[in-house]
């Protein structure tokens, strides 16, 4: 998680929220198994676009307790629904493109394999970070 990451609608800070870290997790970790935890509205802010762009984009900001569910989640999903996730996501795009050579060209790009202390090795699940554009950001865009 973002140490410097703003507060939420609460106005708690990470550094506050981890000085009472343990105490926290299990009284979250109590509600989540009693059913009773709600999860808080998410602050909106405006922020602007950014160098030589005009206007205001949204941000969402959730509280920390929140961000920590939220991550702690997507890593559990992850973990369960990558490789399925992945050969579903294939068939989607395979069904929707109308071209093969998109759709060859995908499936390039998820084998192309990672190069690390300048040895090149296959991957055999997960998908590229870092490249422009992400398949995830792709994947936001086809639905």
């Amino acid at each position: 998680m973002n140490r410097r990451g703003a507060s939420g609608i609460d106005g708690e800070t990470t550094p506050q929220f981890e000085g009472e870290l343990e105490t926290r997790v299990q009284e979250i970790g109590a509600r989540l198994k009693a059913g009773t935890y709600r999860a808080p509205p998410v602050r909106r802010v405006d922020i602007p676009k950014g160098p030589g762009k005009v206007g205001t984009r949204r941000l969402g900001i959730p509280t920390v307790a929140d961000r920590l569910l939220q991550w702690a989640g997507a890593r559990i999903l992850e973990a369960v629904c990558e490789g399925d996730f992945l050969q579903w996501w294939r068939q989607m795009v395979a069904h929707r493109m109308a071209d093969p050579v998109i759709v060859r060209l995908i499936g390039k790009w998820l084998r192309a394999g990672v190069m690390q202390g300048g040895v090149v090795r296959r991957t055999e699940e997960g998908t590229p970070q870092g490249g422009a554009p992400t398949l995830p950001t792709m994947l936001q865009k086809m639905s």
